[in-house]
């Protein structure tokens, strides 16, 4: 009995130490982009910046002007903010 659990041991050793090379190799496992780098997340966030400030504004009844007076900038900052003029290529 003693022998028949020693070679099922085995058995199930050679079918899943591929699972833990890694770890008798002394070598970290290898690593995941986690969170995946995505060149639409940077797009989506300024949209949502976008369209957020617009709102706000509207909302308040502030032209540009006003709003770029309120935050000591001037109006071409907020216009670009808002029509998402900003964002960069790829890096």
């Amino acid at each position: 009995m003693l022998k028949d659990l020693k070679e099922i041991r085995e058995q199930m050793w050679e079918e899943n130490k591929h699972k833990y090379e890694h770890l008798l190799k002394k070598e970290p496992p290898p690593k995941k982009d986690f969170p995946p780098k995505r060149s639409w997340d940077k797009n989506r966030a300024a949209a949502r910046v976008a369209n957020h400030t617009y709102i706000m504004r509207k909302e308040y009844g502030w032209s540009r002007q006003d709003l770029a007076r309120k935050l000591g900038t001037t109006e071409e900052v907020i216009r670009r903010i808002e029509e998402v003029d900003y964002i960069a290529e790829d890096e």
